[in-house]
């Protein structure tokens, strides 16, 4: 099934996520960002922190984490690039991008089949995971940690995509779901909570 412009006939809610106003998942999917941080922490154990050497030691630490908050800028705004990316290829519809905190978004008046939303959902932290994990091992060992940090954020931050993944994965394979941004609604044929 393609995007719809329209709900279907037929298709009655099935469920709502909302991760601004429904504490329940504001909590799931930020509790969830901050264990995989802590987690990917560990491998201070592995890697010990280091810094590249950009001029000397009294200019590379500003420098250094200058270029870190400009790198995780520009990867936030390519992260929901590429939702937008495959917004348009599924739905040649242009999408609308915003932020409402802590989230930033990509969103569609579109109507997306199961197969559709999930390659949404997930296409950025798949795209940047691997990324980021090819930069990692092929940079200088002083660069390890400058990507590391972009990829915590890149798996962090996507906790809100994999929670809504998972959620879809669970329901009717004819689910249709509406994303305005921070929230989603999901509709199938078939009268069944999720």
């Amino acid at each position: 099934m393609q995007p719809a412009l329209h709900l279907p006939q037929g298709y009655l809610e099935i469920k709502r996520i909302d991760a601004v106003n429904n504490k329940k998942d504001f909590k799931i999917i930020n509790i969830s960002a901050l264990v995989v941080v802590g987690m990917m922490l560990l491998m201070l154990f592995v890697v010990p922190f280091s810094r590249p050497e950009f001029v000397n030691r009294y200019v590379d630490i500003p420098l250094f984490w200058g270029l870190l908050s400009f790198a995780l800028l520009l990867y936030l705004l390519l992260h929901e690039a590429v939702h937008g990316l495959f917004i348009y290829l599924r739905s040649k519809q242009k999408p609308r991008f915003g932020i409402k905190l802590p989230y930033a978004y990509a969103a569609s008046d579109a109507y997306f089949d199961k197969r559709s939303y999930m390659i949404i959902a997930l296409a950025p932290v798949v795209i940047f995971g691997i990324t980021l994990l090819i930069l990692n091992i092929l940079l200088p060992k002083e660069w390890f940690w400058f990507v590391y940090m972009i990829q915590m954020m890149n798996i962090s931050g996507s906790m809100g995509d994999v929670y809504i993944a998972s959620l879809v994965n669970k329901m009717p394979d004819d689910v249709l779901a509406h994303d305005t941004g921070t929230a989603m609604t999901f509709y199938s044929k078939k009268d069944e909570q999720t």
